[in-house]
C-alpha cells in the first residue's frame, strides 16, 4: 500500500513540474514571437532616424521648438533602438534542467521586458511618422 501511495505521489509531483516547465516553454514561445514580431521594425527606426535628422538639417536654427521636437523624436527611436538590443543582449534561453523555481521568474521577466520593448519601439515609430507626417 506504501508503494502505491509512494507511485502516486511521484507521478503526481513529475505530472505537476512538466506542467510548470509547460507554462515557462509557453512564456518563452511568447517572448520569441514577439521577438520575431518587431525585430523587422529596427530597419524602421533607422529610416525613420535618418528621415528626421534629414529634416531637422533643413529647420532654421531659430525654430527652438522643431527641433527640440525632431531631436525628441530621434531620442525615443534611439531608445527603442537600445532597448531591443539590450534585451536580445540579456535573453537567457530557458535553461530546462533547472527547477521551476529557477526558470520562471526569469522567463517572467524576460516576457515583461520584451513587451516594454514592443510598446517602446511601436510608440517610437508612430510619433516619429506623425511628426514626418507620413501616418
Amino acid at each position: 500500500m506504501k508503494n502505491i501511495f509512494f507511485l502516486l505521489l511521484a507521478t503526481v509531483v513529475l505530472v505537476s513540474c512538466g506542467q510548470d516547465k509547460s507554462r515557462v516553454k509557453a512564456m518563452e514561445d511568447e517572448a520569441i514571437a514577439i521577438h520575431d514580431e518587431v525585430m523587422p521594425e529596427m530597419g524602421t527606426i533607422i529610416e525613420l532616424k535618418s528621415q528626421l535628422m534629414a529634416r531637422m538639417s533643413a529647420i532654421d536654427t531659430t525654430q527652438v521648438d522643431s527641433l527640440n521636437a525632431f531631436q525628441s523624436q530621434i531620442d525615443n527611436l534611439i531608445m527603442a533602438e537600445e532597448g531591443m538590443k539590450n534585451w536580445m543582449h540579456s535573453y537567457e534561453v530557458p535553461d530546462y534542467n533547472k527547477s521551476i523555481e529557477e526558470l520562471e521568474p526569469k522567463m517572467i521577466q524576460q516576457l515583461a521586458d520584451i513587451k516594454e520593448v514592443r510598446e517602446q519601439m511601436k510608440t517610437a515609430i508612430a510619433d516619429a511618422k506623425t511628426l514626418l507626417g507620413t501616418e
